[in-house]
Order: C-alpha cells, then sequence, then structure tokens
C-alpha cells in the first residue's frame, strides 16, 4: 500500500541516535513535561469558566456540593482597613518595571520578571481567543499592572494590542489572577548545624577598629559560656604599616593567653594592602571541607548570623552572600545622646548594603571550583562584584542573597584614594555618601547650618 512504502522511505531517510548525555535527557523530559501542564492549566481555565457559567442555574440545594467537588470561588481580595495595608501594584512595560522603593524606582525588565511578563501576555492572548472565540494571532503588550495578594494569588491588569485574523487591531484592558496552589514541601537545602567557621580577616594594621571586632569575637566565640566553634585567621599586611602589624600582634597574644582553647591564626601577607589578597591569602591556608566567612574588621556579628552562615552554605550546592545592614554616622543619628549598645535596624539609623557582596559564607572547595577572588585588582571595591558574578555563571550553584538583620557594619570615616581606577572611585564616593545618614538627617543638618549664615 501507498501508506506502508512512504513509511519505508521516511525510515530509509531518518537516522535516529540515542541520547547519551543525561543532563539532555532530563531537560528534554522538563520541556515537554511543561508543555503538557501548560495544555492542562488552559484546559482546567476553560472548564473553570463554563463551571461558573452555569453555577448561577443551579438549584440552591445543590450549591453545598458543588461547592464541594468544584470550588471555582476564589478567596475575595484582601481589603485593606488603613492606609499602611493597602498591596501596592507595579508598573511595567515590556521594558522596564517601575515599583516604589527608594533606592531602585526603576529597572530594566529582565530575568524572572520578563518572564513572568512574557508568559502572563500569551496567557492572555490564549484566553482572549477561548473566552470570545476571536483569533488573536498576536497580543503586544503596552503596559500593564502586577501585584502579590498574599490570600490568594498574584494579579495583573494588561493593556493590550491584539492582532486579530484578517488584519484587524483592537485594544483590549485583560484583568488576570495567577492563584496559589496547594502547598508543597521541597527538598531541603541545608548545611551543617555544627560546623566549625573559619572567620578571614584580612587587615592593613588598623588596630582601633579591629580591638572592637575583637571585642565582638570575645563575646560570642570565645567566652566558654557562650563558645562556638570558630578558627580566626587574620591576614596582616606588614608592609603597610609595621607598627600596626605589632600592635594587632599583641593584641591577639592577649587573648590566645586569656583562652588557651582560642583558634587564633596570624599569617602575613607581602606587599600594600589588597583585600582580594588578603582574603585568597587567608583561604589557601584551610581544607577544601572547611566553611569561610569572609569579614572585614568594620563588621558587628550576632549569634543568629552564625546559624545562618552553617545552615545556608551547603558544598558543593549553595553560597551565601548576606546582605549587612550600614549604620550611619552615630554623631548624626544621636548627636548628643549615647549611642545604644545594641542599635536598631530603621531608616533612620542605617540602610541595606544592597551593592555590597564582601561579605559572604562558603566552603574553601567552593571557592577553588570557581577561581577564587581576582588577585589583580587593586584598591577599593569590585572584587567582591566579580566573584559573586562567578557563581552566578555556575548553574550547579544556588545563590543564597537576603538581608541578614545579625550583620551590622559600624559606620567609620571613609577616604577615597584619588589613584583608583574611575568606576573604583565612582562606586567608593557612591558608598561614602549613602552610609554617611539618611537624605532627611542630612537635609536638617544643611538646613540648620544655612540658619546659622542667616543669622551671622
Amino acid at each position: 500500500p501507498a501508506d506502508e512504502k512512504s513509511l519505508q522511505a521516511m525510515g530509509r531517510a531518518l537516522t535516529i541516535h540515542p541520547v547519551k548525555k543525561p543532563e539532555m535527557v532530563y531537560r528534554l523530559h522538563a520541556y515537554y513535561t511543561k508543555l503538557q501542564l501548560t495544555e492542562a492549566q488552559q484546559r482546567i481555565s476553560l472548564l473553570d469558566r463554563e463551571a461558573a457559567s452555569i453555577k448561577r442555574f443551579l438549584p440552591d440545594q445543590l450549591l453545598p456540593r458543588y461547592n464541594q467537588y468544584l470550588p471555582m470561588d476564589l478567596p475575595p481580595p484582601f481589603k485593606p482597613k488603613t492606609r499602611f495595608e493597602v498591596i501596592e501594584w507595579q508598573y511595567f512595560t515590556d521594558r522596564t518595571l517601575y515599583q516604589n522603593i527608594e533606592q531602585v524606582p526603576a529597572l530594566g525588565l529582565t530575568g524572572v520578571d520578563r518572564a513572568d511578563v512574557t508568559a502572563i501576555t500569551e496567557s492572555a492572548r490564549l484566553l482572549v481567543t477561548e473566552r470570545d472565540g476571536r483569533h488573536v494571532l498576536k497580543a503586544k503588550l503596552q503596559s500593564g499592572y502586577r501585584r502579590v495578594d498574599a490570600s490568594r494569588g498574584v494579579e495583573y491588569i494588561l493593556d493590550m494590542q491584539l492582532h486579530l485574523k484578517g488584519g484587524s487591531v483592537i485594544l483590549e484592558r485583560v484583568q488576570l489572577l495567577r492563584p496559589f496552589g496547594q502547598v508543597q514541601t521541597l527538598t531541603t537545602t541545608i548545611g551543617e548545624d555544627q560546623a566549625r567557621i573559619y572567620f578571614v580577616v584580612p587587615l592593613s594594621g588598623i588596630v582601633q577598629r579591629f580591638r572592637q571586632f575583637m571585642d565582638n569575637y570575645e563575646s560570642l566565640c570565645l567566652k566558654p559560656k557562650f563558645a562556638i566553634p570558630t578558627t580566626l585567621l587574620v591576614v596582616v599586611f606588614k608592609d603597610d604599616n609595621p607598627q600596626g602589624a605589632e600592635d594587632i600582634q599583641k593584641l591577639l597574644s592577649t587573648y590566645t593567653r586569656k583562652y588557651s582553647s582560642a583558634d587564633i591564626r596570624v599569617i602575613y601577607a607581602k606587599g600594600k594592602f589588597s583585600r582580594s589578597v588578603g582574603l585568597d591569602t587567608g583561604a589557601q591556608a584551610l581544607a577544601a571541607g572547611d566553611l569561610m566567612f569572609f569579614v572585614d574588621a568594620d563588621v558587628n556579628f550576632r549569634e543568629g548570623f552564625l546559624s545562618r552562615c552553617r545552615k545556608n552554605s551547603v558544598r558543593g550546592k549553595m553560597v551565601y552572600f548576606p546582605t549587612l545592614f550600614m549604620l550611619y554616622n552615630p554623631s548624626i543619628v544621636y548627636r548628643d545622646e549615647s549611642p545604644p549598645s545594641e542599635p536598631k535596624i530603621s531608616r533612620n539609623t542605617g540602610h541595606w548594603a544592597h551593592y555590597a557582596y564582601g561579605m559572604v559564607c562558603l566552603h574553601k572547595a567552593d571557592y577553588s571550583a570557581v577561581g577564587g577572588l581576582d588577585t589583580k585588582i587593586v584598591g577599593w571595591g569590585a572584587e567582591d562584584v566579580r566573584f559573586y558574578e562567578k557563581f552566578l555563571k555556575k548553574p550547579e550553584y544556588d545563590v543564597f542573597r537576603a538581608v541578614d538583620p545579625d550583620l551590622l557594619h559600624r559606620w567609620h570615616p571613609k577616604r577615597c584614594d584619588p589613584q583608583l581606577s574611575a568606576a573604583q572611585f565612582k562606586m567608593c564616593i557612591g558608598a561614602m555618601a549613602e552610609g554617611y545618614a539618611s537624605k532627611n538627617q542630612l537635609a536638617v543638618l544643611y538646613l540648620n547650618q544655612e540658619m546659622k549664615k542667616g543669622r551671622s
């Protein structure tokens, strides 16, 4: 028969090769499963609307059974009782996302946000086609709104340009809800609760800041009553400040004499101070399985952070880049009052350093797997960003990035070296300006000075 001959001809024309890479098999399976899931979701959505359309024709006595087996009614939207409870909408176009966040009021529509907007725009096109029977060939997003209502799901309002079969173009607003599904447990990735943490601290001989750091370290990691298993590696650049290096050695000796079980090590690095060189020197002194914490001498930590440092760092899988809280200049924040021993986190006392990636918890093996820090970078800044991006380029790693209220950066005067590269100098000036005080506090300070000038 003709069909049989066609099959034979097709068989001679095709060559079938097995998929040899397991990773490719999983990717193919995930792709086709996703297609099936999308088709199933569209079918469910269509059935939901059909069921909802006949609900009003059911006798009252059947409604309880209907709602039991076909719970089509979605939870009502959250109704705020005060202006502080209002869930604001994000506004977006096909290129930009606008949000009511002072630090980042507008940003490019990229990553997961772009994927979300693209997917919901396509869903809207399909739903309009099914609902109205119009063949929508293309849907072009003009603008939209999005918000997350924790009680029901993600809501969208899309203003779209619909290109219909036949050449006509119409403008239409579509409101959609991506409802939350059932709660599911995920595979938990967690580090070792009792793992020893190896602190790696690069120093250029600034003794006073390091004294404050050691007071903090002693209270949590050395005193027997609160002792947490840690090792302190201090990398000192002796050539930069010989007297400071000697003072640091004397300071550390007082702790080793006071606490016989303290594991405190000093490593001397050559040349001028370089944060990346200092951290790399400390890392190279450790074993592959050691859990490291890269930290600066002007950072305070609390017990809660140390627990999260362990839990959020999993060898070969996850590294922890916490966002620390940068405290403002206490002489401006508190003026004539004494600063509290435990600063509160608020918009008047500091800000989250969203631009800083220098503090990190990770295993030595993971540090080596991405090639470590770029030790060629000279001066302030940039080495932390590049190191962070190395992990983003490795799909096998989960980069855990979150604010940590138990990691605080103490304010101190800064100086930006004019010899820095243009990019580094700009970053340094920006960090110094943002970390001085809040905009309101600086404005009050400026106005007070202007008023004094006016009186004189």
